[in-house]
């Protein structure tokens, strides 16, 4: 089915057709937003269609549901001789959190694939909202985001990566939406999509906070650029800082009992770039045997990219993207990433797969 690269890549080239003839008005039968939303459905197959779907750490998140199930809600004496909640505010809880919900309904099967639901639903119909609202010419790029709910690191079971990864983007989609208004609503939203971040993985807090920031910046290079008043942008950032504060305080606690990265662990240049063309974030099972699938897809959406970049040269629409502080943001945030891909070691006493968390992002 579609974990397996052939599968995606046929189910892809659909997915494609179907989008372009839509935005096109060729065949126009419902809303591209509400297409997109069938095609993420139909996606879903393999985790509906399955009893159980496989993955390495997956047994141990439902492990944990359950122990704190038993603790919570039935006081089970037994295991809490040998178990105790950890009292400290540290990430990855989010996912036990959400599992440990399901579980007070749902048998631990169940609760497995309705959370592996919420992940491959979520997911692309976030990067469709963030590409709709920020980039509606890319629209059809959105299709591409179908193949990356079942990544390397969905295989390994990570689902508190997965998990942030929409969180990372839809704290993004939502700040740069609704940053015009610095209300209280507002503000307490970010708040609570910060404390979220950090509680789901320490790296999605961190890339989300700074993230958020490099905005606010470059806003307020912009007002600079064009002699605007820098009264609000200024307000912003100071604002963004004090929001982010609690979560600040929190990830320096928890980096607190780090050891410095292992330098040792950073990959090759030339194995870093490898697994860009080759989209290495979506094999799971055979490198030799899914990479040329992988490389189909990478090339197939630089084309896409390239052609919607040619459309706005034609336009001369390039001298726009500086002035406009969104579509210069996600190009400074890709380089940004591109070079902490590059450059940070792949491991660390904190954890590992740094390299491959990065390469999903890009």
């Amino acid at each position: 089915m579609f974990p397996h690269l052939p599968d995606q890549i046929i189910f892809l080239q659909y997915a494609c057709l179907i989008m372009w003839l839509n935005i096109q008005n060729r065949c126009r039968l419902m809303s591209s937003k509400t297409l997109f939303l069938v095609l993420t459905i139909l996606n879903t197959l393999p985790i509906l269609l399955f009893h159980f779907y496989p993955s390495l750490d997956g047994p141990s998140h439902i492990y944990n549901s359950n122990l704190l199930r038993e603790i919570l809600l039935h006081h089970n004496e037994s295991l809490s001789q040998f178990f105790t909640i950890n009292p400290n505010l540290v990430p990855n809880w989010s996912s036990h959190f959400i599992l440990l919900l399901f579980r007070f309904v749902f048998s631990s099967v169940v609760a497995d694939k309705i959370f592996l639901l919420l992940l491959a639903l979520l997911l692309p119909y976030v990067v469709y909202l963030v590409i709709n609202r920020f980039s509606p010419e890319n629209r059809i790029l959105a299709v591409f985001a179908l193949p990356f709910v079942y990544t390397y690191l969905f295989g390994l079971g990570f689902y508190n990566y997965c998990l942030g990864v929409t969180v990372f983007l839809g704290t993004l989609f939502f700040w740069l939406s609704r940053n015009k208004r610095l209300s209280i609503l507002n503000s307490g939203i970010l708040l609570l999509l910060f404390q979220i971040s950090f509680f789901t993985h320490i790296l999605i807090f961190i890339l989300t906070f700074s993230s958020v920031g490099l905005y606010s910046l470059i806003k307020l290079l912009v007002h600079l650029r064009n002699k605007e008043s820098i009264r609000k942008p200024s307000l912003e950032i100071m604002l963004v800082i004090l929001i982010g504060m609690p979560g600040i305080y929190l990830a320096w606690k928890y980096l607190a009992g780090w050891h410095a990265p292992d330098l040792g662990s950073k990959l090759p240049f030339n194995e870093l770039m490898k697994w860009i063309l080759d989209a290495r974030s979506l094999i799971i099972h055979s490198y030799s045997a899914e990479s040329n699938f992988s490389r189909l897809i990478f090339f197939s959406a630089m084309c896409l990219l390239l052609y919607t970049t040619i459309k706005i040269l034609l336009r001369k629409e390039i001298g726009t993207l500086t002035a406009n502080p969104k579509k210069l943001f996600f190009g400074i945030l890709s380089a940004i990433l591109l070079l902490l891909y590059l450059t940070f070691p792949d491991a660390s006493s904190g954890g590992s797969y740094i390299s491959v968390r990065i390469n999903i992002l890009l």
